[in-house]
């Protein structure tokens, strides 16, 4: 049996004035990404040069082209190289990036091959039908492999919204296990009254780490929670889950 400790953030790298403090907060998320030692790392509006700067190792993003803003950092198998699926639906302001699903393949020692996905869905309540366009392009992705997979990110599912709910059902139909549920400690990722959130609606759980077993490996979360380190480093909490990984 293998452990991975993996890690997903949006570090809401807008510009100002869509985001407040940028370079602080940045330098605040360098320190906190320092001192951990996660084996899987999935970030989300990673824009601009200053990526170059965190502190993960074999860090892989998106290709400056069609930026989607995520980024990979872990165990990748060797020659393998991320690659993204951009969505083909958006709305708002969110049409200026191209968001979408970034995929690599990594070796787990003692396993073999899993598979990662981070992905960031469309922002706004009132969007659920675009995220339910986009949920369906991201299992399509999910269905390109065979492999174990992890799948993380910004899903911006509003629990309380019947397409977000149904998206939410179609990816455990698919055999996705939320982390948090399974290790029993769903909390909120983004809270109207912590630093830097906008917004009136309640309290959501935006952001979440999904594993998928196979016939052959099975992945179970067996820790998981939402970080909320003393210098706040986005307008969404960190989300950390343990993934064991058994041959079975």
């Amino acid at each position: 049996m293998r452990e991975l400790d993996v890690l997903t953030l949006n570090v809401w790298g807008l510009p100002w004035p869509l985001s407040s403090h940028r370079q602080r907060r940045f330098e605040g998320i360098v320190e906190h990404l320092a001192g951990r030692r996660d084996h899987v790392v999935g970030l989300q509006e990673v824009w601009g040069g200053s990526w170059k700067r965190l502190p993960l190792p074999a860090l892989q993003r998106a290709p400056r082209s069609r930026d989607s803003g995520l980024a990979l950092s872990g165990l990748l198998a060797a020659g393998a190289e991320a690659r993204v699926r951009h969505f083909q639906r958006a709305s708002g302001t969110d049409q200026l990036k191209a968001k979408g699903v970034l995929a690599a393949e990594l070796e787990v020692p003692g396993i073999g091959g899993l598979r990662v996905l981070v992905t960031h869905l469309q922002a706004g309540r009132r969007a659920a039908a675009v995220r339910a366009h986009q949920v369906d392009e991201l299992l399509e992705e999910a269905e390109r492999s065979p492999l174990p997979t992890i799948l993380m990110g910004d899903f911006n599912l509003h629990e309380d919204t019947g397409d977000d709910h149904r998206a939410e059902q179609r990816v455990a139909s698919a055999g996705f296990v939320d982390a948090a549920v399974e290790a029993q400690s769903p909390e909120p990722t983004w809270e109207p009254d912590a630093p830097y959130s906008r917004g009136r609606h309640p309290a959501q759980r935006f952001d979440r780490i999904y594993c998928r077993g196979t016939s052959r490996v099975e992945l179970c979360a067996t820790a998981a929670a939402v970080l909320r380190p003393e210098r706040p480093l986005s307008d969404h909490h960190p989300v950390w889950a343990r993934i064991a990984l058994r041959a079975t």
